[in-house]
């Protein structure tokens, strides 16, 4: 990799010893909720309710019609059989099957259902939609209130009054638990001026996360710019190799461009939603069954996950479901106990489990893990608080 000698003289990778890697689970579940993204059930909910009548309006502004005009004209009328209708019935059908379909998981749903290409689409189109508007009013987009004030864009409810008040007492706890800027504080702990030296010992983070969205990412480039002053370039060499999604993710970001012209094509994050680049964006995500295992025939984010974990001395999972897919996706238990065999001491995995997981689930969850890990059981647990009681250092 070619570093600017710039961002060199800041982070001096070549020599480092990767020791760190923080696992981030699939669609937000508990580590993206801080941020304004929703859990797997509020996924749900929130497709079912929403995904017809913003399509609409997308599908309005695109062909230039009115939304809910009582006296449509006859050009309005022809554009709505020809285009809309086609359309909206198949979104109608979806929602119909899916509100019927047992379970959370909108993953599992479009992966039983791989057969029906439509349904895939829609699907697929349904989650970047949901996750592109959580993205234009999370905290991290600068322009949000402009963007909601000038397109006149209601912000949508994340929680539904269906939710149960566990669950709504769980998310508002998240609003108050961003485990992004304690960690980042914990990487310059001790950094008195821009070209400290020992910020060069602090760089041993990776981080695999299953999610779509971009939050991740973009709080460590508004921090590094802001804060160190470096430029797009350097910032985005810099998280090349520290942010790996495995499944995908929405899309690049204009920073992480190194030609010109490809930037022009990308937006911005939280940029206003338009339907063309939600359907663009939906070929950039992947499902379960879109998933290869096949090691010689592995995507290249997730052979670098793989190499990551053989690497590291310490796993952190955060937000982590511990379905049998994923586990597979990181070469799970192979990758895990390939560290403890290589370490002097067992190597130390803290993950938080799911409501109301019974002892059986728990014993299950650490030997699918690793049967000859020391597995750190930390049960309701916010992420954040995670990271202040056992990463004391970085």
């Amino acid at each position: 990799m070619n570093w600017t000698p710039k961002l060199a003289g800041y982070f001096n990778v070549k020599c480092m010893k990767i020791n760190i890697i923080i696992v981030i689970h699939t669609l937000g579940a508990g580590a993206s909720i801080p941020y304004r993204f929703p859990s797997g059930q509020e996924l749900r909910e929130i497709i079912l309710a929403q995904t017809l009548s913003l399509t609409i309006d997308f599908l309005c502004h695109k062909y230039n019609i009115r939304p809910s005009s009582t006296t449509p004209t006859e050009k309005e009328k022809k554009i709505y059989k020809k285009y809309l209708k086609p359309k909206l019935d198949n979104i109608k059908y979806f929602i119909d099957t899916y509100s019927q379909s047992p379970g959370n998981s909108i993953d599992q749903f479009l992966s039983i259902k791989r057969e029906n290409a439509e349904i895939v689409r829609i699907g697929k189109n349904s989650i970047v939609m949901h996750i592109l508007y959580a993205e234009m009013v999370s905290p991290f987009n600068t322009k949000k209130d402009i963007i909601l004030k000038e397109k006149k864009y209601t912000p949508l409810p994340l929680v539904s009054e269906t939710l149960d008040g566990n669950i709504l007492k769980r998310r508002v706890q998240g609003f108050y638990s961003d485990w992004y800027t304690d960690l980042f504080n914990k990487i310059i702990d001790g950094i008195s001026f821009l070209k400290d030296p020992t910020l060069l010992e602090k760089n041993n983070i990776r981080f695999t996360t299953f999610n779509y969205d971009r939050s991740l990412e973009t709080f460590f480039y508004l921090s590094l710019k802001n804060l160190f002053d470096l430029d797009d370039a350097e910032i985005s060499a810099f998280l090349k190799d520290k942010i790996c999604h495995v499944y995908g993710k929405i899309d690049e970001l204009p920073w992480q461009c190194e030609d010109p012209e490809e930037r022009k094509k990308k937006k911005p994050y939280g940029a206003e939603l338009d339907y063309d680049y939600i359907e663009k964006c939906t070929e950039n995500i992947r499902l379960i069954h879109d998933r290869k295992h096949d090691k010689a025939d592995l995507p290249e984010e997730v052979a670098s996950a793989h190499e990551w974990l053989h690497k590291a001395d310490k796993v952190y999972f955060l937000g982590f479901g511990y379905a049998r897919e994923n586990l597979k996706a990181l070469d799970i238990p192979k990758s895990l106990k390939l560290i403890c065999q290589k370490s002097s001491k067992n190597a130390n995995y803290i993950f938080r489990t799911t409501k109301n997981m019974n002892t059986n689930q728990i014993e299950k969850i650490k030997k699918n893990l690793c049967a000859n890990c020391f597995v750190k059981l930390e049960q309701e647990v916010l992420c954040l608080d995670l990271l202040k009681r056992h990463l004391h250092s970085i």
